[in-house]
């Protein structure tokens, strides 16, 4: 599992996002420096930027951040185009994942420009398991990484998420752990708060085989 910055030190997971866009340029910078040293070096960072900025004020970000542990930069542009794309990639070596943009279906032109680095797909949104293999298959063609993100599942979805992205073998951290976004009794889920990892094996009713 990843974590998502709340206000909150969790240090027991080694990949934490951060939403920018609701506050100036300087303090989410300030903000992003401070975690930074609050986390040991092994810890790397997501940027969402929600779509929020322009080409102007990304460029100007990037120059504050360059030098820090980051992941990758979620929905950088408010605008975001193949022009705009090669512009930010000339500029950074932070790799680019997109998550909303998966629905517009321009994701393919990304791919298949290598403009993108990460996908970040929330399974229960994007539609049935066929479905959701079909659309890892393609990015993995492109060496495009999928991180499996919540969309605020019952406790029956999120499991089934897990399930989906043990299947398909995306080994990376997944923000798939409800205790980040709710505040539940610690036995309600087969996992607790502060676990970076769960064991399925021994799990019965859900399940999923990528490969029939």
């Amino acid at each position: 599992f990843s974590s998502i910055y709340n206000g909150l030190i969790n240090k027991s997971f080694k990949k934490i996002k951060i939403k920018f866009g609701a506050k100036s340029i300087e303090e989410e910078v300030d903000l992003l420096h401070n975690l930074s040293k609050e986390y040991s070096n092994d810890v790397q960072f997501r940027i969402d930027a929600n779509q929020v900025y322009s080409i102007d004020d990304f460029l100007y970000l990037l120059n504050k951040i360059n030098t820090l542990n980051i992941e990758y930069i979620e929905e950088p542009l408010s605008i975001l185009n193949i022009e705009n794309l090669n512009i930010i990639k000339n500029e950074t070596d932070i790799p680019i994942a997109i998550d909303e943009s998966i629905f517009k279906n321009n994701y393919k032109e990304f791919s298949e420009n290598q403009l993108v680095d990460y996908a970040i797909i929330k399974p229960s949104l994007y539609g049935g398991v066929k479905s959701i293999i079909k659309l890892v298959d393609y990015f993995k063609k492109y060496n495009i990484e999928v991180v499996f993100s919540s969309s605020l599942n019952t406790k029956i979805g999120n499991v089934a998420n897990i399930h989906l992205a043990s299947a398909l073998e995306l080994s990376n951290h997944h923000g798939l752990n409800n205790y980040t976004f709710f505040n539940l009794d610690q036995t309600q889920l087969p996992y607790g708060p502060n676990d970076s990892a769960m064991e399925i094996n021994k799990l019965i009713g859900l399940g999923v085989c990528s490969n029939g």
